[in-house]
C-alpha cells in the first residue's frame, strides 16, 4: 500500500494534518518487541518461545558467553493438531537443570495462542518440579501487532512481579526504554550516561532493560525519578511505579546530538535543583565535542540524507544530522500509532507539530513519507540522488546494492547517544560515505 507523500513545506495543509493512516497501523509484532526487551538482560534470564521455529528464526543465534539465551519449542504441524504442551514441559524441565538461570520468561506465538495452549496450567501442574521463577507473556501477533506492546509487557510484568518497595535513594534515576545489548558497542552509551551522571551528582539506579539481571529487578523502586525514553514502551510501568512506589516520571529527548543531549542533562540538573557548576561540567563536554566535530563536518557538509524510522525517534535523529551539516532530503515515518492498553492511539498530531517546528527552525525542504511501502521509499531515495540512508539494519544489503552508503537508524550495534556517541556517529558517517566501495559500485548500477 502506498503511503502519504508530501513536501515538508506543506505540513499545514488540511489533507495532511487530518491524515490518520488507519489502514496500515501494524509494525512488527509484540513478541518481537518482548524478545528485544529481554535479550539484552542478564544471563540469569532465559527466553522460551512457544511456537514454530520460524518465530524463532532471527533469534536462534542469541548466545552470551557461550550460553544460549533464547529457546524454542519448535512446534510442528502435528503439534498444531494434537497440542505442543508436552514439548514445552520437556524444555522447561531441561532448563531447570541449568544453574545459571534464575528466571524463565515464556512468550506465546500465534500458533500456540490459536490452539489454546494452557501454559499457566502447565506451570501450576509442574509446581513441585519447578524451582525457578516463571512469567508467561501473551505476545502473539494476533493479540498485538506493535513491538512497543511487547516492550511494555516485559518491563511492566517484571516490575509488578518482582520489585519490592524500598526507600528511595535521593537523586537517583531509572532510564526506561533502552533495550540494546550492553555486550556490544552500543553499551558504551550507558557507560557514558553513568559517568556523566556521576560527575553531576546523580546515581543511575537501573536501565530498563539493558544489562538488567533478575536480582536488579528488585532494586528498581530505589530510584527517585523515572526517565522515559519511549512512552509507548513504558506507559503501564511508569504509571504503576508512580502509584505503587511514588516515583514520578519525566519524558526527555532522545539524547542524540548536541542540542538534545544538552536538554536531556540540563533538565535533570534543574529537576534535582543541582548547583550551576554542574552545568559547567556539561558545557565542557559540549565544547570538547564541538571542537572535535569541526574537522569531521568538513567531510559531511551538504551530503544528501534519507531517514526512515518510527515517529518517536525520527525527528531527534534528523535534528542531530542537521547539526553535522547534512542535507535532509527524505524523512519516512514507519508508523504514527502507539498501542496504549487496548487502544491504538494516533500520534500524528504531535509528530506533525514537531516536524513543523523543525521545518521553520532549519528551513527544511524535503519529501516526507508516512506509511510508505518499500518501493515508494526506494524510488524517492533513488530520484533524490541520496548519499546516505538511515534505516533499520536489516535493509543494509538492499541499500548497498543501490550503491548508497548506509547507517543504522536504531543504534543496534553503535553507541550514538550523548557526546562521545555523537562523535562516534560522525566518525562512522565519514568512513561510510567515503568508502571507495560505494563510489565504485555506483558505476555498475543500472
Amino acid at each position: 500500500m502506498k503511503g502519504l507523500c508530501f513536501n515538508s513545506k506543506q505540513i499545514y495543509n488540511d489533507h495532511i494534518t487530518k491524515y490518520r493512516g488507519s489502514e496500515n497501523i501494524n509494525y512488527g509484532c509484540s513478541m518481537r518487541g518482548a524478545w528485544r526487551a529481554l535479550q539484552c538482560m542478564g544471563n540469569d534470564i532465559a527466553i522460551v518461545i512457544h511456537g514454530p521455529i520460524g518465530c524463532n528464526n532471527e533469534f536462534k543465534l542469541d548466545y552470551s558467553d557461550g550460553l544460549a539465551r533464547t529457546y524454542c519449542t519448535d512446534m510442528k504441524e502435528t503439534d498444531v493438531i494434537t497440542g505442543g504442551i508436552k514439548k514445552l514441559e520437556d524444555l522447561l524441565l531441561k532448563l531447570e537443570c541449568n544453574v545459571e538461570i534464575s528466571l524463565i520468561v515464556i512468550l506465546t506465538t500465534c500458533t500456540s495462542e490459536l490452539i489454546g495452549e494452557n501454559i499457566e496450567g502447565l506451570i501450576s501442574q509442574l509446581k513441585g518440579n519447578l524451582h525457578k521463577k516463571y512469567i508467561v507473556l501473551h505476545t502473539s501477533g494476533i493479540s498485538g501487532m506493535v513491538q512497543s506492546e511487547g516492550h511494555n509487557l516485559v518491563i511492566s510484568n517484571l516490575i509488578k512481579n518482582f520489585t519490592v518497595e524500598t526507600e528511595n535513594d535521593e537523586k537517583s534515576v531509572n532510564y526506561i526504554g533502552y533495550s540494546w545489548p550492553l555486550d556490544n558497542e552500543s553499551g558504551r552509551d550507558i557507560s557514558e550516561l553513568n559517568n556523566i551522571l556521576k560527575e553531576i551528582g546523580i546515581k543511575l539506579n537501573a536501565v530498563m532493560t539493558s544489562g538488567m539481571s533478575y536480582t536488579n529487578i528488585f532494586q528498581a523502586s530505589k530510584a527517585s525519578l523515572n526517565i522515559v525514553r519511549c512512552p509507548g514502551s513504558a506507559y503501564g510501568l511508569i504509571n504503576y511505579m508512580k502509584n505503587q512506589f511514588n516515583i514520578p516520571y519525566i519524558k526527555l529527548p532522545i539524547p542524540i546530538g548536541i542540542k538534545n543531549t544538552h536538554e536531556f542533562l540540563f533538565s535533570l540538573i534543574d529537576y534535582f535543583d543541582l548547583p550551576n557548576e554542574k552545568k559547567e561540567i556539561i558545557n565542557n563536554y559540549e565544547q570538547f565535542t564541538i571542537r572535535r566535530l569541526e574537522k569531521l563536518k568538513k567531510f559531511l557538509c551538504g551530503k544528501k540524507v534519507a531517514v526512515a524510522v518510527g515517529a518517536n525517534r525520527t525527528l531527534y535523529l534528523v535534528e542531530a544530522l542537521i547539526e553535522l551539516g547534512l542535507d535532509i532530503k527524505v524523512i519516512s515515518f514507519y508508523r504514527l500509532h502507539e498501542t496504549i492498553g487496548d487502544d491504538v492511539v494516533n500520534i500524528s498530531g504531535n509528530t506533525f507539530n514537531n516536524l513543523s517546528k523543525l521545518t521553520e527552525e532549519y528551513n527544511l525542504n524535503c519529501d516526507v513519507l508516512i506509511y510508505a511501502d518499500s518501493k515508494q521509499f526506494f524510488d524517492i531515495v533513488k530520484n533524490a540522488d541520496i548519499d546516505i540512508v538511515f534505516d533499520v539494519h536489516t535493509n543494509r544489503k538492499l541499500i548497498n546494492k543501490m550503491g548508497i552508503a548506509f547507517s543504522e537508524s536504531m543504534d543496534v550495534t553503535h553507541p550514538y547517544h550523548f557526546y562521545f556517541g555523537f562523535l562516534a556517529l560522525a566518525y562512522d558517517l565519514v568512513k561510510e560515505i567515503n568508502q571507495p566501495f560505494f563510489k565504485k559500485y555506483k558505476e555498475y548500477i543500472i
